[in-house]
């Protein structure tokens, strides 16, 4: 019984031993580390077309490997056959959805493509796989993608990558206006002045990029209907660029009468006729507003001011009869709308300003007088014969 024991034993320990660990493995098993070796090596040489056969002939052992599948995307993909890659990458990820390089590849190629919500689609799974990994966001693929919306008039698509590209990290300038432009063109006026604010501060002390920033903050305040705060930023605008102070001071009046502050608007007329003495329409608003407000005495002053500008100008002629009247300076008044009658488009007007202050003769008055009248300053000889 032992005999045969140890027969057994020596057996199988020197056919064990004998037999090489090779010969107990599958033969595909050779074959797959061939074929991934020889595929890896051309793939490192550059022979793109060798490495991509040498993959073909790997996946008829290995059909259900995703990094087959990628490698012979990226092959496809350096050589520029985008349909080829996006096929691959396709078939990586139908094994393994979560695999992180095909799902980038593969927004490249649909941004290649010009296709933003294909490309979307597979760049937000990068993101949720790995969202601060810094070889994906090196190459910037938010602001990629964003631009690709945005060349597509897709404000809202792109907003939405902007936004996340600036709650990533600090936002540039450039970032900061590209957000606000596109807040205002979603109709997200609360948010654009939000940003516009923060360019602002960005921008310091560069004056003729605040000066465009304000501008624009002006349109938004007035879009959400916040006069007062329209007007102030104005206000920095007359500070900044005195140069163009009349247009501002022109802005700020139009603002206040849109939102009914008649002092501003007042203010804003003031400023115009101070930045150009040249111009008499500042000058004739101020004296109707004056004139309306019960203030002849202001009003005829602005009226002086125009005449000075435009010594001619039929309506202030007509405006200063109008101050002089209401100081009961009647013939003062009447003279200076026989002035204005001087202007056919004023005339009636004027003349109706006369008849205002000296109602016009009945006809019966109108006989009378002319019979005294003739009575009174005929000949001595003729008061004689009568």
């Amino acid at each position: 019984m032992k005999q045969l024991w140890f027969f057994l034993w020596a057996a199988w320990f020197f056919t064990g031993a004998s037999t090489p660990a090779s010969a107990a493995e599958p033969a595909w098993e050779d074959s797959v580390r061939k074929y991934r070796f020889l595929a890896k090596d051309a793939r490192e040489k550059k022979d793109t077309e060798e490495a991509l056969r040498y993959y073909a002939e790997y996946l008829k052992y290995r059909p259900d490997d995703p990094k087959a599948y990628f490698w012979i995307g990226e092959l496809n993909y350096d050589k520029q056959d985008f349909p080829a890659a996006r096929r691959a990458f396709g078939q990586a990820l139908a094994l393994d959805s979560l695999h992180l390089n095909s799902n980038f590849r593969l927004y490249e190629v649909f941004a290649q493509e010009q296709q933003p919500d294909s490309a979307s689609f597979y760049l937000d799974r990068v993101l949720r796989l790995k969202p601060d990994d810094p070889g994906y966001l090196r190459e910037q693929p938010r602001l990629k993608l964003a631009e690709l919306y945005r060349s597509q008039g897709k404000a809202g698509q792109a907003l939405r990558y902007y936004l996340q590209e600036a709650e990533a990290g600090t936002p540039d300038r450039q970032l900061v206006e590209d957000i606000a432009v596109l807040c205002e063109e979603v109709g997200e006026v609360d948010q654009a002045l939000h940003w516009r604010q923060r360019l602002l501060t960005a921008q310091g002390g560069a004056s003729s990029d605040q000066r465009a920033t304000l501008e624009s903050m002006v349109d938004l305040q007035v879009k959400a209907g916040d006069t007062k705060a329209a007007l102030a930023t104005l206000g920095q605008l007359v500070q900044l660029d005195s140069l163009n102070r009349y247009a501002y001071y022109s802005r700020y009046a139009q603002v206040a009468e849109k939102g009914g502050d008649q002092a501003a608007r007042l203010k804003g007329l003031e400023g115009m006729a101070q930045a150009n003495a040249k111009d008499p329409e500042p000058p004739l608003k101020l004296a109707e507003l004056y004139l309306s407000a019960g203030d002849p005495k202001t009003a005829e002053r602005w009226v002086q001011r125009g005449l000075r500008a435009d010594p001619r100008n039929a309506y202030l002629i007509l405006l200063k009869g109008d101050c002089l009247a209401h100081q009961n300076q009647e013939d003062q008044a009447i003279a200076a709308y026989e002035e204005a009658k001087a202007d056919p488009a004023w005339a009636t007007v004027a003349q109706q300003r006369i008849w205002q202050l000296r109602p016009p003769e009945s006809l019966e008055e109108k006989l009378k007088r002319e019979f005294f009248g003739k009575g009174k300053n005929a000949a001595p000889e003729e008061q004689t014969n009568k």
